[in-house]
């Protein structure tokens, strides 16, 4: 046995570091660790100072992209420590500013103010896929003592805008429902209802009563009746209900569920059936086949329970 002790003293003494304690590791300097992750995903465009603990450093790669259709990367660093990082889309930087989105590019340094209420600052980060025409969506985070993910909020076709609609220093997101994207019709002719959401309990949630609208004047109503009862052609025309064709094909303008939409979303939803019911003459085919795939898409919408709701259904 004492051999055996001997041998391993032996190795130990030749290799130190088997029994030894390692040199403990280095805190990488924010240079180094920019300059390492450079060469992952770009050059630094800007880094920016933000209400003195963070740091932002938005990234280029390099490739000959349009640099006002976003940065490539970003990073969020809190008191030198990287506590967030993304690199798959394309990515704007903005914070709100007497009521008005500023976008962050060359900035040294900045002071970003609340949205959410809750008296700690915001990043606002906008995203786009890189799509002719999707997809866009909003991320927020929460800059405080503790660092934040608030929300990623897809807007798909179009981006929000973040308005304060009540006045009230919280800020609500502002963008539209495209539960009928392509819905008979192509994506030109797909109506998207306006949605506003607001930043409640931790989350965003859609604020029906931010949303409604007194009714149409009565010049607006019949002005948009004509236009649509004109496009929908005679009365007598055939609708191939067969193949659930409805759309410009099938003889119905989508600008008739379009304005129905409208209506519903602004707590008008009774006007909207009265409306259908009204251009829709009882001589042409398939009103309430339309009537109902067009309960069931709109059924499909996240926002459907709450629309019911605010329009007393």
């Amino acid at each position: 046995m004492s051999k055996y002790i001997l041998i391993l003293i032996l190795i130990v003494s030749i290799f130190p570091s088997f029994g030894c304690k390692q040199n403990p590791q280095q805190k990488v300097s924010t240079h180094q660790e920019a300059k390492e992750t450079a060469e992952n995903i770009g050059k630094v465009e800007a880094e920016i100072k933000i209400n003195n603990d963070y740091i932002l450093r938005l990234y280029n790669s390099g490739l000959g992209n349009d640099m006002e259709a976003g940065y490539d990367a970003f990073e969020i660093l809190h008191r030198g420590q990287k506590v967030y990082t993304e690199n798959e889309e394309r990515y704007t930087a903005l914070y709100i500013e007497n009521g008005k989105e500023i976008y962050l590019n060359k900035t040294k340094g900045v002071n970003l103010s609340d949205i959410t209420g809750d008296g700690i600052p915001d990043l606002i980060i906008s995203v786009w896929s890189g799509g002719a025409h999707c997809c866009y969506s909003t991320t927020i985070f929460s800059l405080g003592e503790q660092f934040k993910k608030i929300v990623r909020l897809e807007g798909k076709h179009t981006s929000f805008d973040i308005k304060d609609i009540d006045n009230d220093n919280v800020y609500e997101l502002v963008g539209h429902d495209w539960t009928f994207e392509y819905w008979q019709s192509s994506f030109a002719g797909s109506p998207a209802p306006e949605i506003v959401l607001k930043y409640k309990n931790g989350n965003y949630v859609i604020a029906t009563d931010l949303m409604k609208k007194p009714p149409p004047k009565s010049q607006e109503f019949y002005t948009k009746f004509n236009d649509i009862r004109k496009k929908m052609g005679k009365s007598g025309e055939v609708i191939h209900q067969e193949s659930e064709v409805w759309g410009s094909d099938g003889g119905i303008p989508p600008e008739l569920w379009g304005y129905m939409l409208d209506l519903m979303y602004s707590g008008n939803g009774q006007l909207a059936l009265e409306f259908f019911d009204k251009v829709w003459s009882d001589k042409r085919r398939g009103k309430k086949e339309f009537l109902e795939v067009f309960k069931k898409q709109i059924s499909k919408s996240p926002y459907w329970s709450e629309i019911k709701k605010m329009n007393g259904w």
